[in-house]
C-alpha cells in the first residue's frame, strides 16, 4: 500500500472509529492509531464501497480491542475511594437496596473487585450490586476471571492481599465474597446505559475521559448523569475533565477531590448524602499531578531549575535518584513515601525545586493542607518568578479551602507563565467559588484552548 493509499484508509477508518466510539485520535494517540490499524487490519481495502462501512464488525471490534487502555490496579486513586467511602456511603445508606454501583471503563475488573471490598467492609454486605462495564471484549473477559498478576496488586498489604484474594497457579484470585454481586458486560459508553440496569445510585468513570474528544466526552458525561437516580452521585479520575459545566449535575467539593451529584431531582432521602458532603470545608479541583497539561513531563513534575538567586547548598550524590523514586512514589499513589523521600533530597540540597512540588502534592494528597501551603509558599520564596511554582501554591490554597488566595496565586502563575492550562483551570475554580462567574467561564475557556492546542498543535 503506497502513503497516499495508507493515509486515505487511516482518515477514513479513525473518522469511522471515532463516530462509534468518541475515542480521540489526535498528538500520540494519533500515531498509536496508526500503528493499531497497520498491526491488526493489513487486508483491510483502502477505501470502502460508496455508502458501505469502512470495516466489518469483526475488524471494527479487533481494532478496539488494540486501542483500548487497559492499565489499572487495585485501589487506585486513594483519595477519590476515601472520597467515596467517608462521604457518599454514608448519604447513601438510607437508600433502598440493593445499592447500584456502575464501574463505567473498568478494565480487566480491578475497579468494579475494589468497590466490592470497599463497599462490603462499609457495612454495605449483601446489600448491593455492582456493574462493571469496558469497550474491550478481552477485558471484559479477563474481569469475569477475576484472576491477576502481582502487578495489578502493586501496593496492597499483607492483610489486604489474604482478605480479597486466594493464590491461584502463583496469581492472585478474588475470592467469592467480592464475586459474588459483581457482573461484567461490555458496553460502548457512547450508548444507553447497560440495558436491564439502573438507575444507578454511584457511577466512576475514572481517567476515561481523557481518551475521548471534547465532544464525545460530554455526550459521555450527560450520559452518566441520566444513568443516574435523582441525588445519584458520579465519580471522575483525577486527569479528566471537569463536569461542572454540565446542566443538572452539582459540583461538590471536598478535601478528597470533586463529586458530581444529580440535582434535578431530589427527595429527603436524596438530600442527606449532600448534607454529609457540606459539612466538609471546601477544597481541592483537579490537583493530582496538576502540569499534566506540559507534555513531556514525568509524573507532571519539571526538573529542577534554580534562579540565580535560590540557594545552592551541595546535593548529595544520589539525590536525582532519590527525587525520582519520589515522583514514582506519587504515580503509585503512595504519598507518604513520596512526603519522605522529597524531604530526604531537601534534607540535603534545601533549593531544590523539583522535591518541593513534590512535598507540596504529596502533602496534598494526605489531606494536610495546611503544611502543603507552608511548603509551597517557602517554594515560591525561592523562585519568584516561576509560574508553575505559584500554580501549585494556587491548587494548595484552594485544597485549604483559600479560595481568594488561590485566586491570587493562580493570577500570579498566568502572568509570569500565560501558556499554563492549569493554572487558568484552577483559577476558573477559584472564581466560581468566589460567586464570580462570568470570568470564571473565560478563565476555562482559556484553559481548555491551550490544553486543545497541546494536544492537537
Amino acid at each position: 500500500m503506497n502513503a497516499s493509499a495508507a493515509q486515505d484508509l487511516h482518515e477514513q477508518v479513525a473518522a469511522y472509529v471515532e463516530h462509534r466510539t468518541g475515542l480521540s485520535f489526535t498528538g500520540s494517540q494519533g500515531r498509536r492509531f496508526r500503528q493499531a490499524v497497520t498491526r491488526t487490519l493489513p487486508d483491510v481495502p483502502t477505501r470502502a464501497p460508496r455508502g458501505a462501512e469502512p470495516l466489518t464488525e469483526e475488524a471494527f471490534s479487533s481494532l478496539c480491542e488494540a486501542l483500548t487502555v487497559q492499565e489499572s490496579y487495585f485501589f487506585r486513586e486513594p483519595a477519590k475511594l476515601a472520597l467515596v467511602r467517608k462521604y457518599l456511603l454514608p448519604g447513601l445508606a438510607a437508600r433502598r437496596a440493593p445499592l447500584r454501583v456502575w464501574s463505567a471503563g473498568c478494565a480487566a475488573g480491578e475497579e468494579a473487585y475494589t468497590l466490592a471490598a470497599l463497599l462490603t467492609e462499609a457495612g454495605f454486605a449483601g446489600r448491593y450490586r455492582v456493574l462493571g462495564t469496558d469497550l474491550s471484549e478481552d477485558a471484559v473477559a479477563a474481569a469475569r476471571r477475576g484472576s491477576y498478576t502481582r502487578w495489578s496488586v502493586r501496593g496492597l498489604g499483607e492483610e489486604s492481599l489474604t482478605r480479597i484474594f486466594e493464590m491461584h497457579d502463583s496469581r492472585y484470585r478474588v475470592v467469592d465474597r467480592y464475586r459474588e454481586n459483581v457482573s461484567f458486560e461490555q458496553h460502548n459508553l457512547l450508548d444507553s446505559r447497560p440495558h436491564g440496569w439502573g438507575p444507578f445510585d454511584l457511577v466512576l468513570c475514572r481517567n476515561v475521559l481523557i481518551y475521548f474528544t471534547p465532544e464525545a466526552a460530554r455526550a459521555v458525561v450527560e450520559g452518566l448523569r441520566d444513568s443516574l437516580a435523582p441525588g445519584g452521585w458520579l465519580v471522575l479520575g483525577v486527569s479528566d475533565p471537569l463536569a461542572d459545566d454540565v446542566p443538572g449535575l452539582e459540583t461538590v467539593v471536598t478535601e478528597h477531590g470533586l463529586a458530581y451529584r444529580r440535582v434535578d431531582l431530589e427527595s429527603p432521602v436524596e438530600t442527606a448524602a449532600a448534607e454529609t458532603m457540606r459539612q466538609t470545608p471546601p477544597s481541592r479541583v483537579g490537583h493530582r499531578r496538576p502540569t499534566a497539561d506540559r507534555p513531556g513531563r514525568r509524573q507532571g513534575l519539571s526538573r529542577p531549575v534554580r534562579p540565580p538567586s535560590a540557594p545552592q547548598p551541595e546535593a548529595v550524590p544520589d539525590h536525582e535518584e532519590v527525587l525520582a523514586a519520589a515522583v514514582e512514589s506519587l504515580g503509585l499513589a503512595h504519598p507518604a513515601e513520596a512526603e519522605r523521600l522529597a524531604r530526604k533530597v531537601l534534607t540535603a540540597s534545601p533549593g531544590e525545586r523539583e522535591a518541593h512540588l513534590v512535598l507540596v502534592q504529596a502533602l496534598a494528597e494526605q489531606a494536610r493542607a495546611r503544611e502543603a501551603v507552608t511548603v509551597a509558599e517557602r517554594a515560591v520564596g525561592l523562585f519568584p518568578e516561576d509560574g508553575e511554582v505559584r500554580h501549585f501554591l494556587a491548587v494548595a490554597l484552594l485544597e485549604r479551602g483559600d479560595a481568594a488566595g488561590a485566586a491570587a496565586a493562580a493570577r500570579q502563575a498566568v502572568y509570569l507563565d500565560p501558556t499554563l492550562a492549569s493554572a487558568h483551570l484552577v483559577l476558573a475554580r477559584a472564581q466560581e467559588l468566589l460567586g464570580d462567574a462570568g470570568v470564571a467561564r473565560r478563565s476555562r475557556r482559556n484553559g481548555r484552548r491551550l490544553l486543545t492546542e497541546m494536544v492537537d498543535p
